[in-house]
């Protein structure tokens, strides 16, 4: 039954907000965690554009897609920012000061439209606002200790996953 079927597909946008397994390699993430800790954001560039999800909506998407038997692709955002825009609105509720540093290390660009997606009935409930206010939250409860654990990146242990794949190699081969 399923082998007839279409694919369904979701682009998601740049998440954010808070999760049972918190990441903190996600900007918007990562700007409040700085804003918290360090009392300002560090923003290369600033100008390039992003599209953003919160987290719950990522997730309530897939749910919906799923009941309503969508087929095809669709990109799954909330809002389109610039970096600078979001780091602003971050600022905005901490009140933190905001470091423009000139070099850019990421200098693409991609704004996306959820217009085909809306068509369906499916809408994000969640704003950028939302997520910078439960992140806010979960540190101001003392969930988050140190947001530079490598247990909130990815990115920090999937080159743990690497290192300890290595070694096992290593040790069974050699």
């Amino acid at each position: 039954r399923w082998l007839n079927r279409s694919p369904l597909i979701f682009r998601f946008g740049t998440l954010f907000g808070y999760s049972p397994r918190m990441r903190f390699d996600l900007v918007i993430n990562l700007f409040v965690a700085q804003a918290i800790k360090e009392g300002k954001i560090t923003v290369f560039g600033g100008n390039q554009n992003r599209p953003f999800l919160h987290v719950d909506d990522a997730a309530e998407s897939i749910v919906f897609g799923l009941e309503n038997n969508l087929t095809g692709t669709y990109n799954v955002i909330s809002e389109n920012f610039t970096m600078l825009q979001a780091a602003k609105k971050v600022s905005e509720i901490t009140g933190c000061e905001i470091q423009i540093k000139a070099e850019v290390e990421d200098e693409r660009h991609y704004e996306v439209s959820a217009d085909k997606l809306s068509l369906t009935g499916f809408r994000p409930s969640k704003k950028l606002k939302d997520g910078i206010k439960e992140i806010i939250d979960v540190f101001s409860d003392g969930k988050i200790k140190d947001f530079n654990d490598k247990k909130y990146s990815n990115y920090e242990i999937l080159l743990d996953k690497r290192e300890t794949d290595e070694l096992v190699k290593k040790r069974l081969f050699s």
